[in-house]
């Protein structure tokens, strides 16, 4: 149950950073907070594994990330 807990507190605590860096409220943020939000929240992530996870929900031509996509992922 601890357990349980301690995610939904992950998943909630990156949503209210992603949404804290998303102004226009798009489901998207700068890169750089997508970066430091993941960090901060989910311990025990290489970077490597990051890098990943960035190149899956954005792309190389822009300083956005889709939090919101990613989000859902994490609900799964």
């Amino acid at each position: 149950m601890g357990e349980q807990l301690q995610v939904g507190q992950a998943k909630w605590d990156l949503q209210q950073s992603f949404q804290a860096n998303d102004g226009s409220n798009s489901g998207a943020c700068a890169r750089d907070d997508f970066i430091n939000a993941v960090f901060d929240t989910v311990r025990g992530l290489k970077p490597s594994d990051l890098l990943k996870l960035l190149s899956t929900f954005s792309d190389e031509y822009s300083d956005l990330v889709s939090y919101s996509a990613f989000l859902r992922l994490v609900e799964r």
